[in-house]
């Protein structure tokens, strides 16, 4: 060191260098544009006002997107990163939400793409397999046996009112959408017909449906 110093070397120079450096990548990690804030505005510019149900996409940048990779910087992602967030949906035994996450991801990355925020998807290479799981439909009916014990835990849970499980019992008769029922105006029934006209405004197929509506749900 001396010797280098008998030659011009500066150290403390190289010191005050060095100290900059690391300053000025602290202050530009401060500064980053992180996964957050592009999910944020993905959701702000590709989601709300534009999807029926913006709430879904909301809850899952919320509850799943941003705890697990939201404060990495854009540029500093990679597939690790996105292994890790579905593998830790998986473990909570949430496989069916791990591939809704899978879904929003890619589309989010490709906005940053098309944004030229990003050079390359790091989610591209992931499919179902690499999250919950390919989903199939299943069939399931409650028994007499269950309906019974549901009904009967329903009048005896403390706080559940009555219109809950009114609602309950239509959706089982009815076997219509959640939010198709509770949003459902007074005009759409015709208790004496027994039917419910569903126009394409209140429907996710966006087509008219005319609803039987059996004796029971009349009453």
């Amino acid at each position: 060191m001396r010797a280098r110093v008998a030659l011009g070397y500066d150290g403390a120079a190289e010191k005050q260098e060095r100290k900059a450096e690391a300053l000025e990548k602290i202050e530009a990690k401060k500064n980053a544009y992180t996964i957050g804030q592009l999910a944020d505005e993905y959701f702000t510019k590709n989601i709300l006002g534009r999807w029926k149900h913006p709430n879904i996409v909301r809850a899952r940048i919320e509850k799943d997107i941003k705890p697990n990779i939201g404060k990495i910087p854009v540029e500093e992602v990679k597939p690790m990163d996105i292994s890790r967030m579905l593998e830790t949906i998986v473990e909570r035994g949430a496989p069916t939400i791990a591939n809704d996450v899978l879904r929003w991801t890619k589309r989010m990355f490709d906005f940053a793409i098309k944004r030229h925020i990003l050079q390359f998807n790091p989610a591209s290479a992931f499919d179902l397999s690499d999250a919950g799981g390919k989903e199939e439909a299943r069939e399931r009916a409650l028994s007499r046996e269950e309906l019974v014990t549901l009904f009967a835990a329903m009048r005896k849970t403390k706080g559940f009112a009555s219109i809950n499980e009114l609602t309950i019992k239509l959706l089982l008769m009815l076997a219509v959408r959640k939010g198709e029922l509770v949003t459902a105006k007074v005009s759409a029934f015709d208790l004496e017909a027994g039917t419910w006209k569903l126009t394409t405004a209140d429907t996710k197929t966006k087509s008219e449906i005319i609803i039987p509506l059996p004796r029971q749900a009349v009453e």
